[in-house]
C-alpha cells in the first residue's frame, strides 16, 4: 500500500491510500456495484423535481459484500489504525452514481471538527485521469482549494468530516457513470 498523509491544518488530515486493492479485488467490486439498483436520494422532500443536488445512490449496510471486502484483511488493521474502533462506530455506507450532468455542491459530512470520519473508495474499475472525476477539498472558507485527489480506481481516502469537499463531474469524454462508496464513521461519545 502507498499511504500519503496530506495536512488539512493542525487538527485534521486527509489520507489517501492506493495500491491496497490489486486489479482482481477492483474489478470484483466494480461487478458488485454495477449490479445494485440506484435511486435518487439525499432528499426528505417526496417531490424531486426541483431539487438542487439530487444524486442517485444505494444504501448499503455493513454485512454488504463490498464492505467486506474492502474492510477486510492487511486493509481492515490499516484502517483501524485511522479509524479506531474505541473512537468511532460506523454510522452508514451507501454507493454515489456519479453522472456527466450532476452538479455538486462543496459540503461537509459533518459540522465540527473530530465528530466523524469519511472513507471514500473510487469504485470504477478504469479511468483516465483526464476524464475528471476528482474530489476537491477546500479551505473551511470554501473559497480556496487545499488539495486536489484525482480519480484513480481503487483508491481510498479518510478525511475528518469537517473538511468541506465537492465531487467534480466527469467529462463528456470518460465513462458514463463514476462510482464512489462513502462510508461515514461518527464519534462514539458524540
Amino acid at each position: 500500500m502507498n499511504i500519503e498523509s496530506i495536512s488539512f491544518d493542525s487538527d485534521r488530515n486527509i489520507i489517501v491510500i492506493d495500491d491496497a486493492f490489486n486489479f482482481s479485488e477492483i474489478s470484483g467490486i466494480y461487478a458488485k456495484v454495477i449490479s445494485y439498483s440506484y435511486s435518487i436520494y439525499n432528499s426528505s422532500d417526496a417531490e424531486v423535481q426541483d431539487l438542487s443536488d439530487k444524486r442517485l445512490g444505494c444504501p448499503l449496510n455493513i454485512e454488504d459484500p463490498i464492505l467486506m471486502n474492502i474492510f477486510s484483511g492487511e486493509r481492515m488493521s490499516f484502517l483501524m489504525e485511522c479509524i479506531s474502533q474505541e473512537k468511532y462506530f460506523h454510522w452508514r455506507s451507501y454507493i454515489n452514481l456519479g453522472l456527466i450532468s450532476d452538479a455538486h455542491k462543496i459540503h461537509v459530512d459533518e459540522f465540527k471538527t473530530d465528530e466523524g470520519l469519511t472513507l471514500l473508495y473510487y469504485a470504477n474499475r478504469n479511468w483516465n485521469c483526464d476524464w475528471g472525476g476528482e474530489t476537491i477539498f477546500y479551505d473551511d472558507s470554501r473559497k480556496n482549494i487545499r488539495f486536489v485527489s484525482p480519480f484513480i480506481p481503487g483508491r481510498l481516502i479518510i478525511f475528518d468530516s469537517s473538511i468541506p469537499h465537492s465531487a467534480k463531474s466527469q467529462n463528456f469524454n470518460g465513462p458514463s457513470y463514476r462510482f464512489t462508496l462513502a462510508s461515514k464513521f461518527k464519534r462514539v461519545d458524540k
